[in-house]
């Protein structure tokens, strides 16, 4: 049998090491061709900061920025179509910007009490889903694809968890839904921008207006109209990569997929690793 070449290779972050042995399989014998490393320098500024980190954060922040965009204007069309907003417009003195310059805080206040005109409900469900605060990443039970986010949380992630929980404290002391706690602060004398609160409240909140304006408004006793008004309002990506949301094997129908890589012990292989 003639010899047959085998090649090796070592990846690793910063260096590829590589092997090339000539095998006799029928003579039991072989010879080393070629060994060799080639090692780069890391892609790491002298601080330990990977070079594309701001290229990373700036895009984030665009598609973050698209989405929001993307879900207002979803909403808009939505609450158009149900006749609880005018036709968007940005002329000057037109309907739309009448509507908009509405105080939504009162709104949101009177709208779990007080009926409400189609229009200031309209404003006020708007003004809801721009403002829905955080909802958390849910990282308890989730499958994680990306071991950082198991990491320790930074210090202004935990000064920020801070404020939201004394805020909500504040806010579960009032008895009151998020939208009447902060419509109470006098703006002379407080910011009512700058609280934290857990996209939890702004839901009670929701479900709170709901309950209390559907006797005044038709579309609110549609149980498949309140659906699909808050998932257009709450729904938000996955932060992270689920294996459910990955697809089967194609080579083994009903499968999963096999991973690019896997730290289990034996036993845990997915379809396709073997």
């Amino acid at each position: 049998m003639a010899s047959e070449l085998i090649f090796g290779f070592d990846i690793g972050t910063t260096s590829i090491g590589s092997a090339v042995v000539r095998m006799d399989s029928a003579a039991g014998t072989g010879e080393v061709v070629h060994l060799g490393v080639r090692i780069f320098p890391e892609a790491r500024d002298p601080k330990g900061i990977p070079l594309n980190q701001e290229r990373r954060v700036k895009r984030m922040m665009r598609r973050q920025l698209r989405r929001r965009r993307t879900r207002r204007r979803d909403l808009n069309q939505f609450l158009r179509e149900a006749g609880l907003l005018p036709e968007f417009s940005k002329t000057e003195g037109s309907a739309w910007a009448q509507v908009m310059a509405l105080d939504p805080w009162p709104l949101r206040a009177k709208a779990t009490s007080e009926p409400l005109s189609p229009a200031e409900l309209g404003r006020a469900l708007y003004h809801l889903a721009q403002r829905r605060h955080f909802r958390g990443r849910d990282l308890e039970d989730a499958d994680i694809s990306d071991e950082r986010a198991k990491d320790e949380p930074e210090a202004d992630e935990k000064a920020a968890a801070s404020k939201r929980e004394t805020d909500r404290r504040a806010l579960k002391a009032s008895g009151k839904t998020l939208g009447a706690f902060i419509a109470a602060i006098p703006e002379r004398e407080q910011r009512r921008r700058g609280h934290h609160f857990a996209r939890d409240d702004v839901s009670a909140e929701f479900r709170a207006i709901v309950a209390a304006q559907a006797p005044h408004h038709a579309q609110l006793r549609d149980a498949d109209f309140v659906t699909a008004l808050e998932q257009t309002i709450f729904d938000q990506k996955p932060v992270f990569w689920r294996r459910a949301t990955l697809g089967d094997c194609r080579f083994v129908p009903g499968a999963d997929l096999a991973a690019s890589a896997f730290r289990g012990g034996p036993g845990k292989a997915h379809a396709g690793e073997a």
